[in-house]
């Protein structure tokens, strides 16, 4: 026969296992969902990243384009002061 202590100690143990494994369920399930989030967080900031880029691109190209019309610009204003200034 067992001890009364032997059975009541097999008893303890498997409380403590339960609760143990129940709240490690809990915390897997609930790193799972924060991993899941963290993911479409990842994915969204990455769409807008892109757009980023290619705004950063077509506004790169319009101050290369008005870089360019300025100095055209600058050119024509220095021809006609030197023409006004000659009359």
């Amino acid at each position: 026969m067992t001890t009364p202590d032997a059975g009541f100690t097999g008893w303890v143990l498997a409380g403590i296992g339960a609760i143990v494994s129940t709240l490690l369920t809990g915390v897997i399930t609930l790193f799972r969902l924060r991993e899941t989030e963290n993911a479409k967080a990842i994915s969204k900031l990455e769409i807008t990243l892109e757009e980023t880029m290619n705004r950063a691109d077509k506004c790169e190209d319009d101050r290369t384009h008005l870089f360019s019309t300025c100095e055209v610009l600058k050119y024509k204003v220095e021809t006609l002061e030197q023409k006004v200034s000659h009359l």
